[in-house]
């Protein structure tokens, strides 16, 4: 009697798509670091009031406040912190950065660089990520803009200071100057002071006092 012999078993391997790793940005690796961090000290916290430790103990060995030891005791499980809603550094920056993006400079490195002449202190990325979205548009969608007016300090500032004003504090100038003769007389005095005081001139400064006691009040 012939035996059949069992047939093989074919075992089919199916391959398995693996998916790339998640490439996280610096601060999203840092916001984990953080959050590791923490849930170790609560899990620490626990397992040190199931030991026996008073607060006050627990507060002591890990340097943490008795207010962290109670919140994270009465919590059933790890509190997550919730996403702090703040508004971005670059909104006060934005009007600047609609103008240059609509004047067709759309380099983040470049518009950063600018922005730190303006006081901005933040990353290139950040500016890159302000502006991805206006890449899809040829402009990107403009805010309401909002006029603010100077202070009586800061218009002083502008009408003694030498005549090396940047554009946008030499058009203010020109718009006060223009609206008030007054104010324009007081600006050309100013200036003659300034010029007076620099070169020493004792002669000029007496005509200067006479024309300066000329001028009505404002």
């Amino acid at each position: 009697m012939r035996l059949s012999q069992p047939a093989k078993a074919s075992h089919q391997v199916k391959e398995v798509a693996l998916e790339p790793p998640i490439q996280l940005s610096w601060h999203e690796q840092q916001h984990r670091q953080r959050r590791e961090k923490r849930k170790a000290l609560f899990e620490a916290v626990t397992a040190a009031y199931q030991r026996g430790l008073t607060k006050r103990a627990i507060a002591r060995e890990f340097g943490i406040t008795r207010t962290t030891v109670r919140r994270y005791l009465k919590a059933a499980e790890f509190p997550e912190r919730a996403p702090r809603q703040r508004r971005p550094e670059l909104d006060s920056f934005r009007e600047y950065l609609e103008r240059r993006w609509a004047e067709g400079c759309h380099n983040a490195s470049q518009l950063c660089c600018e922005l730190r002449q303006r006081g901005y202190g933040g990353q290139r990325s950040r500016v890159k990520e302000y502006v991805q979205s206006w890449r899809a548009n040829s402009s990107p969608t403009r805010s309401k803009p909002r006029r603010t007016l100077p202070t009586l300090r800061l218009v002083a500032f502008w009408l003694t200071k030498p005549p090396m004003r940047s554009p946008d504090e030499q058009r203010r100038v020109e718009a006060v100057t223009a609206s008030n003769a007054q104010v324009a007389t007081a600006e050309h005095l100013a200036q003659q002071f300034r010029k007076v005081f620099k070169e020493r001139n004792s002669d000029d400064l007496k005509t200067l006092a006479g024309e300066k006691s000329g001028v009505g009040d404002p």
